[in-house]
């Protein structure tokens, strides 16, 4: 999940390992209900070209869906789906304010420290940036 243009967000997720199969832009995010967002939030892998209030809207339809959800967001626009999401996350380089709305600040650059703090964690981990 991203602000940022759906090319980039597909060079990153090859260089790092996850699937982009499935891409949505927040343009046709725009253009769904909300029921059928909640169906094709299950199916996509990622969301790029996001504003920050389709960022809420989609952890609104995880968390409708079930999931307990953690955003990682180190902007001021990020502080609404800092404030939706179940676990909040900032890390330390952050705005002030992202880091105030957080639930947890990361003090090191390795997203491996939120699963080793998190034992029963789901089975699917949405890396959201």
């Amino acid at each position: 999940m991203t602000g940022d243009q759906a090319a980039i967000a597909l060079s990153v997720c090859r260089r790092v390992g996850i699937s982009a199969e499935h891409i949505l832009t927040g343009t046709q995010l725009d253009e769904m209900t909300d029921c059928e967002l909640k169906k094709v939030v299950e199916e996509t892998h990622v969301f790029a070209e996001l504003t920050p209030g389709q960022k809420v809207r989609l952890v609104s339809a995880l968390k409708e869906n079930g999931h307990t959800v953690g955003f990682l967001g180190d902007g001021v626009n990020d502080i609404p789906a800092l404030n939706e999401a179940n676990v909040g996350i900032s890390v330390d380089a952050a705005v002030d304010a992202a880091k105030d709305a957080a639930d947890v600040v990361l003090l090191t650059k390795k997203l491996k420290c939120i699963g080793a703090g998190c034992p029963g964690r789901a089975k699917n981990f949405y890396q959201i940036c």
